[in-house]
């Protein structure tokens, strides 16, 4: 029985060690300099960055008060065959001769 219990437990180690080397070896497809949790995907070639937040605070001791967490500010990011470039959005122009 202990050799039985003995051999999972080293498949279960093998396994396990395996799958960190494979997961490991796939570089991350997010811009250089970007951490995993600042990357949000939205697909191959789209991506969202988010800038870190000042902290607020704790909020209230009051829990019937609705607390509303501010709006996450970043930038989205487009990978084309040159690299990722940072997407800048420019103001539309209205109407004929920009008025």
């Amino acid at each position: 029985m202990k050799r039985i219990l003995m051999i999972g437990i080293a498949v279960a180690v093998v396994s396990l060690t395996g799958a960190a080397v494979v997961s490991g070896q796939t570089a991350p497809n997010r811009p250089q300099g970007v951490s995993a949790t600042q990357w949000i995907p939205i697909s191959d070639k789209l991506g969202f960055v988010v800038l870190p937040s000042a902290s607020i605070g704790s909020g209230s001791a009051d829990p019937d008060v609705l607390l509303v967490k501010p709006p996450v500010k970043g930038y989205f990011m487009v990978k084309d065959n040159s690299g990722w470039s940072r997407i800048a959005i420019a103001e539309p122009v209205f109407g004929p001769g920009g008025t």
